[in-house]
């Protein structure tokens, strides 16, 4: 489980102004902390800043890539996760119109098995989802559905052409059903994190070695820049459990097919 789930219980607000007062605060405080240590050694010429804005620019243009493609890699994570929930559901949605069209007892007793499923991912599954965990109880549902369309006998061509195609359904949803399971903690390895928070401070402590005659304009200067890398990545915290916190992949498509389908 990823460390950061606490951050998710919080309101995205509240954790937005938690990361980047981080990042802010460290840059100030470090500003504050340099210029009544260290930087009363060094000595002031003019080609000083210059020299720090050489090793500087170097700096930001490979941290800049890193945190770029790690944000690219989180929303493509997070958009192919909400787009294989959207395909399962749809998946179940035409599983249960192939059950419909089976004679009776077979078909009320296959509708409710799904509706019981459906109504437990809705209800149980995705807020154990949210909280990093995965759930087992559908497979025990998915089980008794699936010995309610095994057990059934085709009394003809039609009935048989049915069943091939439930059968089909069946597999497919299996599928993307594993699929979204695997995806529950699908985020950042730790050594990305690990890269991402240590660059970010490397960055913003690079900015204490400029000498300004005015403090107040460098103070400024740290603030917006670690405002921003702050910025950056809560919006890659945000997209890297797919399941979790308030911008997350929701239900809402199973919902869709037990109000539409399954009433």
């Amino acid at each position: 489980m990823s460390i950061w789930y606490w951050l998710y219980d919080l309101h995205p607000a509240v954790a937005f102004f938690l990361i980047t007062g981080f990042f802010t605060a460290f840059g100030v405080i470090g500003l504050l902390v340099s210029e009544k240590t260290f930087k009363k050694k060094l000595t002031y010429d003019e080609d000083f800043n210059d020299q720090v804005s050489y090793y500087m620019s170097a700096i930001g243009i490979f941290y800049g890539i890193t945190l770029g493609l790690v944000a690219v890699g989180a929303w493509e994570n997070f958009d192919t996760v909400d787009d294989d929930v959207n395909k399962e559901s749809a998946t179940l949605g035409a599983l249960y119109r192939d059950v419909s069209s089976f004679p009776d007892p077979s078909r009320i007793q296959l509708q409710q098995a799904l509706k019981t499923y459906t109504r437990y991912v809705i209800q149980e599954e995705w807020p154990m989802q949210q909280d990093g965990l995965i759930p087992e109880g559908g497979v025990a549902r998915l089980n008794d559905f699936q010995e309610i369309l095994y057990a059934f006998q085709p009394k003809d061509r039609r009935e048989e052409i049915i069943m091939a195609e439930t059968l089909n359904k069946y597999n497919d949803y299996a599928t993307l059903r594993r699929m979204r399971l695997l995806s529950i903690n699908s985020g950042l390895p730790s050594t990305i994190w690990l890269v991402t928070i240590i660059g970010a401070l490397i960055c913003i402590s690079f900015l204490w070695y400029y000498m300004m005659k005015t403090p107040t304009i460098q103070i400024i200067m740290i603030s917006t820049i670690s405002f921003f890398i702050g910025s950056m990545i809560f919006l890659i915290l945000m997209m890297n459990e797919p399941f979790s916190g308030e911008i997350c992949v929701t239900p809402d498509s199973f919902k869709l097919i037990e109000q539409q389908l399954m009433k």
